[in-house]
């Protein structure tokens, strides 16, 4: 099976990588149109096709598709994280007066921390659902995209992780980081969901079924 390193070794062979990753950062102020490319990615990897910067056209066709990964994100990955965040803010607030409060404030936050482990990839099953059959209904059945981000067996935590890590260490730079590692994460997301598919033993696999 791939590995994450595979596939940046892959998308950064294109000659004009920078060129196209530099276009996709500049087009964040028009985030359907971004997003579109992350799209594209992302079903490229469904597919089990190269990892190939796709050039920049099809601009309408972007930007429906962006705007289709927009809404999966604000399902799946912001409300979420900022639901999370409002419950530590209440909390912090409402537990602020407890003796030794400092010792242990730290720890209200840690709810948080599966919430931004699963958030992308959940966000990334929907996707890959909903390209299969361009069926919303089907995007949005959250117990089966968790099946299908359990059967991935955890390959999915590492690049997860190593994303949030390249935000916050490239946070001068943050629309960079944002949108070039997220080309590279979803296409990676989008293969290893196929590769699970394609390695299940059908009826019995969770993914298999999760993903009909």
């Amino acid at each position: 099976m791939a590995t994450l390193e595979q596939v940046c070794r892959r998308v950064f062979s294109d000659p004009s990588w920078l060129i196209k990753t530099l276009m996709g950062t500049l087009l964040l102020v028009v985030p359907p149109l971004a997003f579109g490319y992350v799209y594209r990615m992302s079903e490229q990897g469904r597919r089990g096709q190269p990892a190939e910067l796709p050039d920049w056209d099809d601009w309408r066709g972007l930007f429906f598709d962006g705007l289709k990964m927009l809404l999966l994100l604000l399902i799946f990955t912001l409300a979420p994280i900022l639901l999370g965040w409002l419950v530590a803010l209440f909390l912090t607030w409402l537990l602020e007066g407890v003796p030794l409060f400092w010792a242990f404030a730290g720890f209200l936050y840690l709810p948080l921390v599966p919430v931004l482990v699963l958030a992308l990839p959940v966000t990334a099953a929907s996707l890959y659902r909903y390209q299969r059959r361009w069926d919303f209904r089907d995007a949005l059945q959250l117990p089966a995209l968790l099946r299908m981000v359990v059967a991935t067996k955890g390959r999915l935590v590492v690049p997860t992780l190593a994303y949030i890590g390249l935000l916050t260490v490239l946070f001068p730079i943050l629309p960079y980081a944002l949108f070039t590692g997220a080309v590279v994460l979803f296409y990676f997301y989008g293969l290893v969901f196929q590769q699970t598919v394609a390695a299940a033993r059908p009826p019995t696999s969770d993914l298999n079924r999760a993903s009909r």
